[in-house]
């Protein structure tokens, strides 16, 4: 922005939008889960005896497609 007067003009909503605007589209999640997968459809799942872990893992593909939301 090289004109001082739309910089002036700029409301603090104004430029929240636009810094929220960057910062969306430039957060891209690539995440590879071939071999949580292949463990989950096994039946692997059932071999880890932690119900914590067990269900962390269980849980793993939702919480990643939210965090892609």
């Amino acid at each position: 922005m090289n004109d001082e007067s739309l910089i002036t003009s700029l409301s603090e909503p104004d430029v929240s939008q636009l810094l929220y605007e960057l910062q969306r589209t430039d957060n891209i999640l690539f995440y590879e889960n071939g071999a949580l997968n292949q463990i989950i459809y096994s039946g692997g799942l059932k071999e880890i005896k932690n119900d914590s872990i067990r269900a962390l893992l269980a849980s793993w593909e939702g919480k990643i497609n939210r965090v892609r939301l």
